[in-house]
């Protein structure tokens, strides 16, 4: 199961609303079993968990899709707040449970670039190509032109 680092969060630190409705969500999303089962198939699903865990297993992959949307927009809203440190933060966390949201990559590419780290850009790109999921390719090739501009 994916584990939220709650703690490693700037969590109720910033009085800001939509923060803090990220926060609750990422709250609520932490007592409950999330697994990342993209680039499965129900079918898949069904061989390898058995028919009669389908629906648990269901529920842990709709907890990791709304964890990847609500890691992004969290860090998005942070960085409207001038919180970049904090939001790369978040990010990074999005990358390192295999988050295929192209937005986390995009918004962490940027700052990499504006930072001038291409360690950090390299380990980007190691991660996007690492991805299995149908937006791989689409991601990849978004942070090679990036890269490359």
């Amino acid at each position: 199961y994916i584990t939220i680092p709650l703690a490693d969060f700037p969590m109720g630190i910033y009085d800001n609303p939509e923060l803090k409705k990220y926060e609750e969500t990422l709250q609520s999303l932490a007592g409950q079993k999330i697994l990342n089962l993209g680039g499965k198939t129900n079918t898949d699903l069904k061989l390898e968990y058995g028919v009669a865990n389908l629906e648990t297993l269901c529920a842990c992959d709709e907890n990791y899709t709304t964890l990847c949307r609500t890691i992004y927009e969290y860090a998005e809203c942070l960085k409207k707040l001038g919180h970049d440190a904090e939001a790369v933060r978040v990010l990074e966390y999005g990358i390192s449970c295999g988050s295929d949201h192209s937005g986390n990559y995009r918004m962490l590419a940027d700052y990499y670039l504006n930072a001038r780290d291409s360690d950090a850009l390299d380990r980007l790109l190691i991660a996007a190509r690492a991805l299995e999921s149908p937006r791989q390719n689409a991601i990849v090739a978004m942070l090679e032109e990036k890269v490359n501009a």
